[in-house]
């Protein structure tokens, strides 16, 4: 039995993400929200290993381990980020999230591919929307 898309309930809208433009960033678009949009969508949709290695489900260290580029990298998460589309402008400066690759390091936006998988993840288990959402 094949599965099918679910159709919207809304006219004209769809369930399905909106796909941020790797070569070109869309006219209505800050460059800062295209690239924080970039490296949410690449997290997501890459395979990276994640290991949390400390004490809490949420708030903690992570290993993030890249089996295509053999490297793996520190995550630690404080905040989270927006659930539905891209994050907002006052996420540039209040992210408390880190992370020791040098896109990191180098890019000033708070956020990185290995950040967004990591929350990615850990959005995914049971009853961490809320544990997020408390703080």
């Amino acid at each position: 039995m094949a599965k099918t898309a679910k159709k919207s309930s809304k006219k004209g809208k769809s369930n399905k993400p909106v796909k941020v433009s790797y070569h070109r960033r869309p006219e209505d678009m800050k460059l800062e929200l295209w690239q924080l949009g970039l490296r949410k969508q690449f997290g997501e949709e890459n395979e990276f290993h994640i290991t949390n290695t400390g004490a809490d489900p949420v708030f903690s260290e992570f290993i993030v381990w890249n089996p295509s580029s053999n490297s793996s990298y520190t995550v630690n998460i404080r905040t989270g980020i927006p659930k539905k589309g891209l994050p907002q402008e006052n996420t540039l400066t209040s992210v408390g999230n880190t992370c020791n690759c040098q896109d990191f390091k180098t890019n000033r936006l708070g956020l990185c591919k290995h950040i967004s998988a990591t929350l990615h993840q850990v959005l995914r288990q049971r009853g961490a929307k809320k544990i997020m959402a408390a703080g």
